[in-house]
């Protein structure tokens, strides 16, 4: 069960088995975090990100980490820290292999480049990530990018299609069962209507928001909402009801000390009493509105009420007043100017670089594609003189009938035919590695009692051999996976077990629900470990284990199981003690 406050949290992670698992827990709970708090969701994600860097090994504990950092930054204004973070993990997801790209990374990006001001570029990562939850099937992660996509279209001018991913977040929130961006949403289909003209749908919209609000306790919504409303009672010259809803909602954010809010809906104020002829009453409001925008420092609002007060004061004859204010509105309008061309040039550059990083990055891609591509030729290639060496081997002792089995030509041909086979199931473990993240496989939930079985049945001849014995749970949890590789991962994990595990091995296997949901699946054997040099590189492409001095082992049957359960969206580890053998893991996602 996934915490839901900081105080829980550190209760999960007091009690987690392990750093991958206390990883996977951080990395979770700042998702969902980084909307409430984020300068302390920014906290957990530095704390998550220190632990990924001593667990290299877990490259995608060190992605998740990187997009939750890049998340945080951005919401809290770091803008050219969030791009670094994220084109870092965008590196790794096209360059690494144990690294997918997810939904997160595409609309992290898609959000950046918006504060960035290039919404084509932004609306582009935007579909990206919509297009990878779309064929993951998940609506609750869809849901933040559809509200995305259509705050990207509004900035882009596109009304209609704003509302269109509006509507269809809406449907996905009925679906889902939650409704607590309703209000919001219903706010933004209200400006989108204003936008396009529909002033009485516009004003619907947002009298359903308010409604949804209220309900659901939504306070900083609320405010939003009302002065939404006050707006449209303004552009129907309503202006009773505007001034009505104006000054509610600069009521409500004084009392949650939502200033910009408050400031925005007292300018309004100023604004609308002025046009009514109400001049001292509109002085009121709009010296209240330069007050608090000076205390934010808001230059282009503190700009804004300057202006206002040079036009009512110019309407009372005050002209020296007048003159000051507009003085004051020149003075910070040209201020503005600057900041934002000295801004401009800032986020072109950062684009600039970012985009230098991007063009290195699929450079890089093509170049491995490549290999790749020409590893599987020769690796094919390569299989048909292996396996006539071997029947060659396997033939020679049948044909030449007076060879002895204890000469030199007869030890040399099977020692010919065991190393060919060793050749053999090199190439296929490399072939197995290759084509693992190429391949697109269906996950459904896995029968894991079959697998086992079905390994066990494989695996007869060496627990024979080993004289191993394999206890089993008494229940199998479910997960959802793809069970051929499945059978891979188990194979890998016992036949390490019986060769490491000790003499007369005995192997528990195991499973357990995580907070995370997840499923995790044990091999644990009664062997003497493997040395704490050594457990850091055990997961990498040919790593052997310190006791294997004969190299009766490849070093590839660990770096697939972290390929294979790494694609299914699950993780690998290993925990081990002083005497207290081997404790091999791997999870998958839980079956609903």
């Amino acid at each position: 069960m996934l915490a839901k406050t900081v105080e829980e949290l550190e209760d999960q992670l007091k009690t987690a088995a392990n750093t991958i698992e206390r990883l996977d827990l951080l990395n979770a709970f700042i998702r969902s975090f980084s909307d409430v708090n984020p300068t302390q969701a920014l906290a957990l994600s530095q704390r998550a990100h220190d632990l990924a860097q001593h667990t290299p090994s877990y490259t995608q504990g060190f992605y998740a980490s990187l997009l939750n950092l890049s998340t945080c930054n951005a919401r809290l204004g770091n803008s050219e820290k969030a791009m670094e973070q994220v084109m870092q993990a965008y590196s790794m997801a096209v360059t690494q292999n144990s690294v997918q790209p997810t939904p997160q990374l595409f609309n992290s990006l898609g959000s950046l480049f918006k504060d960035l001001g290039e919404h084509q570029e932004a609306l582009s990562y935007y579909l990206q990530a919509l297009e990878l939850v779309s064929d993951q099937a998940n609506s609750l992660e869809e849901l933040p990018i559809l509200i995305n996509l259509g705050i990207i279209s509004h900035l882009l001018h596109d009304y209609s299609q704003e509302l269109a991913y509006y509507e269809k977040a809406m449907q996905r929130q009925t679906e889902l069962g939650k409704t607590h961006s309703t209000a919001t949403l219903l706010n933004n289909m209200a400006m989108s209507y204003q936008a396009l003209g529909d002033l009485d749908t516009a004003l619907t919209k947002a009298e359903e928001s308010l409604k949804a609000a209220r309900q659901y306790n939504l306070a900083a919504v609320e405010a939003n909402t009302l002065c939404t409303l006050g707006e449209l009672y303004l552009d129907k010259q309503a202006f009773g009801q505007a001034l009505a809803y104006l000054q509610e909602s600069a009521n409500l954010a004084n009392s949650l000390g939502f200033r910009y809010v408050e400031t925005y809906s007292l300018r309004k104020i100023g604004e609308t009493l002025s046009r009514e002829n109400r001049f001292d009453e509109a002085l009121s409001f709009l010296h209240k509105a330069m007050a608090l925008a000076e205390q934010m420092q808001n230059q282009m609002e503190l700009a804004v009420c300057h202006q206002a007060l040079a036009q009512t004061h110019k309407c009372l004859n005050n002209f020296p007043l007048a003159l000051h204010h507009f003085e004051q509105f020149h003075e910070l309008d040209k201020k503005l100017y600057q900041e934002q061309a000295d801004r401009h040039v800032h986020q072109l550059q950062i684009v600039h670089q970012t985009r230098t990083i991007q063009q290195e990055v699929e450079l890089y891609k093509q170049k491995t594609e490549e290999l790749d591509a020409y590893a599987r030729t020769v690796a094919h290639d390569l299989k048909q003189p292996i396996a006539a060496i071997v029947g060659y081997a396997e033939l020679l002792p049948e044909i030449i009938t007076d060879l002895p089995q204890d000469g030199l030509l007869y030890g040399a041909l099977t020692k010919m035919g065991q190393s060919a086979n060793q050749a053999s199931q090199i190439i296929n473990a490399l072939l197995l590695l290759a084509t693992v993240n190429k391949t697109d496989v269906p996950l459904v939930s896995i029968d894991m009692a079959t697998a086992v079985t079905n390994v066990l049945h494989r695996l007869q001849e060496p627990i024979q051999q080993y004289q191993g014995q394999i206890i089993l749970p008494e229940k199998w949890e479910t997960a959802v996976g793809y069970q051929p590789w499945i059978e891979e991962v188990w194979v890998n994990y016992l036949t390490n077990a019986l060769k490491y595990g000790g003499a007369a091995p005995e192997i528990i296997l195991s499973c357990e629900n995580c907070a995370t949901n997840m499923v995790r699946f044990w091999v644990k054997d009664n062997g003497p470990g493997i040395p704490h040099e050594y457990q850091e590189t055990l997961f990498n492409e040919f790593s052997r284990f310190a006791t294997d001095e004969n190299g009766g082992s490849h070093g590839l049957g660990l770096a697939i199981v972290r390929r294979i359960v790494e694609k299914l969206g699950g993780s690998v580890g290993y925990k081990s003690g002083p005497s207290n053998g081997s404790h091999f893991f791997f999870t998958l996602p839980k079956a609903p």
